[in-house]
């Protein structure tokens, strides 16, 4: 990424993994030091010749992202993930997000009703009332959806999603507190919008040929419950409090809401992403964000 206007919270993982893997192709040597400061070699072996490696961030998507994020005025968090092969394409947020820390793939907020289309999606996979699920069946089927899912993505610290305080691992206070849950970092919902477009749960990456292992099985949930999704998300758009985008061809997604903090997740073409502004400056914003990162995306690359 030679292009000095980009900024990504992904900047600093890239260098662990191109450490990691320059270290791999390193060589060795044995010397000994002489009194005039020089040294004699005994032994040693070259390294190969370290290969390439390739970032999956798209600079003119990523550029997009950023110009999103800026028009905010509070904390704000922009993610794409291209659906078709999990590669990360973009990752951006705003000085008000660096300040109040690694929102886009690490800090679990509040996600309201933003997850609502997996308890959905679990009642339709079962054929059953929302009512009458079970804390159990709405953790299994977001698994499904790449959501609470323990990913292991090289050179990137990261969560998706949680859903009750069963969860292992979930931060004490965010545990202490029901009203807080379900919650998800702007990675997760961006993972979740690609599920929803290819049918199953990626496996992400930030490198090129190093995509995300995980011990999960990443069942597909039946292709009738993904339509069905698909079918809501088109509806919000065309007909409901996302209707500011119903103007960009193909694009479907769901707006969410807790407290004052504001989400959007959604798929246009091969393009899944994910849209969250805390302490928003208006009902819209997260959904007046991302029309601002279609509106850059469409012009010509600079």
């Amino acid at each position: 990424m030679s292009d000095r206007r980009i900024s990504t919270p992904l900047l600093d993982p890239l260098r662990t993994v191109w450490k990691d893997h320059r270290d791999r192709f390193s060589g060795w040597a044995v010397h000994s030091d002489l009194p005039n400061g020089e040294y004699t070699i005994h032994a040693g072996v070259h390294g190969p010749p370290v290969p390439n490696l390739t970032a999956t961030i798209d600079p003119h998507v990523q550029l997009a992202a950023i110009e999103a994020v800026l028009s905010a005025g509070t904390p704000a968090s922009f993610v794409v993930i291209q659906p078709s092969t999990g590669a990360v394409l973009a990752a951006a947020q705003n000085n008000q997000g660096y300040e109040r820390g690694p929102i886009t793939f690490e800090s679990l907020e509040p996600a309201g009703n933003a997850l609502d289309l997996v308890r959905q999606a679990a009642a339709l996979d079962r054929g059953v009332d929302e009512g009458s699920l079970s804390d159990e069946d709405i953790e299994q089927t977001a698994q499904r959806l790449g959501l609470g899912v323990d990913f292991e993505i090289p050179g990137l610290k990261q969560q998706t999603a949680v859903f009750t305080n069963n969860r292992g691992g979930v931060d004490q206070v965010m545990a202490s507190r029901d009203d807080d849950l379900p919650a998800a970092t702007p990675f997760g919902m961006a993972v979740l919008a690609a599920s929803i477009a290819r049918g199953s749960a990626p496996h992400p990456m930030i490198v090129h040929g190093q995509p995300a292992t995980t011990s999960a099985s990443l069942e597909p949930l039946p292709p009738h419950v993904i339509d069905r999704l698909r079918e809501l998300m088109h509806e919000n758009v065309q007909h409901g409090p996302g209707d500011l985008l119903k103007g960009i061809p193909g694009l479907y997604g769901m707006t969410g809401r807790a407290g004052e903090d504001r989400w959007f997740f959604g798929v246009q073409g091969d393009l899944a992403f994910a849209t969250y502004v805390a302490d928003a400056d208006g009902g819209f914003r997260a959904v007046q964000m991302t029309d601002r990162f279609f509106q850059e995306l469409g012009k010509p690359p600079s």
